[in-house]
């Protein structure tokens, strides 16, 4: 299945709707990011408290996964905000526990791209959910794929809107179900 990540202007971002895991602390902390790659905000990460280690989230990862909501760090002068913003190998993490019913945002997100051959169909699937449900899970690259079928297992997310971060990108809004 060829994966197609939402085209975005910068790093990814997360807003926090109304997660429990910011009024009763299930969060996890100082574990550091242990990829190459940068974890960026909304990111669905994998988490090994004995090593303290945080990774993407593997096929058949047995790991727990949670919501990273990292606060920046400005590594730049001239480049703030958010959509500028990724932890890098080593830094530490923050990352939530996500509930049933908590409400979240972020433009993190592929699609199939057999399914949706752009980010225009894509967004227009998205907008259309009140009639035909979209779910989401953790992919293996940190982003949450968005597809018509619910997995059985696993962190298992519902698409609630289209709508827009804050600097006014596109993006989704999840509930965990």
């Amino acid at each position: 299945m060829a994966i197609q990540r939402l085209t975005i202007d910068g790093k990814a971002q997360v807003e926090l709707n109304r997660c429990a895991f910011q009024k009763d602390g299930s969060i996890e902390a100082q574990c550091a990011w242990d990829e190459n790659s940068d974890a960026e905000n909304g990111m669905l990460l994998a988490v090994n408290k004995v090593t303290g280690k945080v990774t993407f989230a593997t096929a058949g990862n047995t790991l727990p996964v949670l919501l990273n909501y990292t606060s920046e760090k400005l590594y730049e002068s001239n480049k703030k905000g958010l959509k500028n913003f990724s932890s890098k190998k080593g830094d530490m993490l923050r990352l939530g526990w996500l509930e049933a019913g908590d409400l979240f945002t972020t433009n993190a997100v592929s699609y199939e791209a057999t399914t949706y051959t752009n980010d225009g169909e894509f967004l227009a699937a998205v907008a259309g959910v009140a009639s035909t449900a979209l779910f989401g899970n953790p992919h293996t690259d940190g982003s949450i794929v968005c597809s018509a079928t619910a997995v059985t297992d696993g962190l298992n997310l519902v698409v609630v809107k289209k709508t827009t971060l804050p600097d006014g990108s596109d993006a989704v809004q999840f509930q965990k179900i």
